[in-house]
């Protein structure tokens, strides 16, 4: 059996690594391979040769480093890497359509708007999902059912999403950014203008908001980690709870992740919602092995799905100590990829026309 694992990384990360041999933490990704008896090779698109059907890649050598490699594109690649060029993303297309290779994560970005509608189509996870609606006319209009929502940019949510709370007839908003922090009133007759200044766009994507459950007076959500396992299975990796340091429930920066303590029945039932949803994601976008599903409780209790990312953040359990669970993101990946190549897979046709990217 060839035990060739390909491991597809940015240019960046890859770049960074062999400059200062930190970040990326590609040596989890070789010890664990090794001990499954597997050659890690790690290479961004710019090492993709199509015309000679191979690729110049690196893996670790005597001395615990990065050497170069070229050796033929490996029949399984674990995909870890994201794309915003045109010309990345048609490598990325090429090489998931092969049919002697086999890309897991073939994609490791998508729209939440999406996600929330794929998901949404599941009865048993319908009433997991906060409601969302996508507006381009009258904002007061469409969100005169909400007493407090989040609006951001169509399609993205790189500007950071604004809370809005409805009260005393005036809107009342903040808005998180990593560069500032935004406060103010608006008005009805000013709140579509202004929205769209702030967001600098005029199609907006509108989610209903909630007061969180707090942890030591900040809000908080739980980020569960599952990934495809040595049988090919879905399997919950770890959770650990992040607070915000502020209250917009959509934002990344000033964040911190604890362990958290939970009873038994609390966390089989997200383990139980966060299976469902692998499920149900993979029927839309096949071969997709890694997520990471954030998980808020509202103060009366109810639980929401209120993120799905294809790019789990494997650090945030690093930094809360629980050392375990971030090995283990490191682990299952190179099982399921030793799970793959044992299998009769190579050949077989696979339908991605649908995926954007």
């Amino acid at each position: 059996m060839n035990r060739n694992l390909g491991v597809l990384v940015s240019q960046n990360k890859l770049s960074h690594y062999l400059d200062n041999e930190q970040g990326g933490d590609f040596d989890l990704y070789h010890l664990y391979g090794s001990v499954l008896g597997l050659n890690v090779y790690f290479f961004s698109v710019n090492g993709i040769d199509f015309e000679n059907n191979n690729i110049k890649g690196y893996s670790f050598g005597i001395g615990g480093r990065l050497v170069p490699k070229t050796i033929p594109i490996p029949k399984v690649i674990y995909n870890r890497s994201v794309h915003y060029k045109i010309a990345d993303i048609r490598k990325i297309r090429k090489l998931r359509m092969g049919k002697e290779t086999f890309l897991y994560n073939p994609v490791c970005t998508f729209d939440w708007e999406s996600i929330n509608s794929m998901l949404r189509s599941h009865p048993d996870l319908a009433g997991y999902l906060p409601k969302l609606m996508k507006c381009n006319g009258d904002l007061f209009t469409a969100t005169s059912h909400f007493d407090r929502f989040l609006v951001w940019s169509a399609g993205s949510k790189r500007k950071g999403a604004i809370e809005i709370i409805r009260k005393d007839g005036k809107f009342l908003y903040q808005w998180h950014t990593k560069k500032r922090n935004v406060r103010g009133n608006l008005t009805k007759d000013s709140l579509r203008q202004e929205l769209a200044e702030l967001l600098e766009q005029d199609t907006f994507v509108i989610q209903e908001s909630f007061e969180s459950d707090k942890h030591e007076g900040d809000p908080y959500f739980i980020h569960v980690t599952i990934q495809k396992n040595g049988n090919g299975e879905w399997e919950r990796s770890g959770q650990v709870g992040v607070i915000h340091d502020c209250k917009n429930m959509l934002q990344t920066s000033q964040m911190r992740s604890v362990k958290i303590q939970g009873d038994a029945h609390s966390i089989n039932k997200l383990d139980e919602i966060a299976k469902k949803t692998a499920l149900v994601l993979e029927k839309f976008i096949p071969h997709i092995a890694d997520l990471g599903i954030d998980f808020t409780v509202s103060s009366t209790g109810r639980v929401y799905i209120t993120d799905v990312s294809l790019y789990d953040i494997k650090k945030w359990y690093k930094e809360a100590g629980e050392n375990s669970m971030w090995e283990t993101t490191y682990q299952r990946p190179m099982e399921y990829g030793l799970f793959l190549l044992s299998q009769s897979i190579w050949g077989e046709k696979r339908d991605y026309s649908h995926l954007s990217i």
